[in-house]
């Protein structure tokens, strides 16, 4: 899932097995709490090393999905947290008035059960788009609000699997992460 689009590396799909070229170290897994959508519990999210305050004690369901391409969560929260970075609201999207603001933002932190630890820097969630010789930057967190009896739902999309290396465990029911290599 290469971020560069003009590149000739793009993603993969391996069906009862991995490719271990993809990924290094080893595998964290989540159990799956409904395998509707291979749903699990995200217990935090944190930003320059502190909670936001937008997981509750107890958690809340997300899913990783390939069909997104951000990382989706409840619209107040995320166009909050769109501000906080710096970017403007356009259309649900947060756009950075320019890309100088990579090297200004902190580490993203999304905690899973038993404290797994998944950090996401700022080249990660900040996208470069470029269309016509002009590049623009876009934030990799848009808000979505999923109504019941789906949501609330949180969604780790393209952001988050292009990092980490995702294993859906159907015979353990359990989703797996491993950090990807480029």
């Amino acid at each position: 899932m290469s971020k560069d689009p003009s590149g000739a590396s793009g993603g993969e799909l391996v069906l009862g097995d991995v490719d271990v070229s993809h990924y290094t170290g080893s595998f964290s897994y989540v159990n799956v709490t409904s395998k509707t959508y291979w749903e699990f519990r995200m217990s935090d999210f944190f930003y320059n090393g502190q909670s936001t305050g937008f997981v509750p004690s107890g958690g809340v369901n997300a899913i990783a999905d390939t069909g997104t391409s951000l990382i989706a969560g409840p619209k107040t929260y995320i166009d909050n947290f769109n501000k906080q970075l710096g970017a403007v609201s356009l259309n649900g999207e947060g756009i950075f008035a320019t890309c100088d603001v990579i090297s200004k933002l902190k580490d993203v932190v999304i905690v899973l059960p038993g404290g797994l630890r998944f950090t996401l820097t700022p080249n990660d969630y900040v996208l470069k788009v470029t269309q016509q010789n002009q590049t623009q930057c876009i934030s990799g967190f848009i808000g979505l609000d999923i109504p019941a009896p789906a949501g609330p739902l949180w969604i780790l999309g393209d952001v988050f699997i292009r990092k980490y290396y995702t294993v859906f465990d159907f015979d353990q029911s359990r989703v797996g992460f491993a950090v990807a290599t480029p």
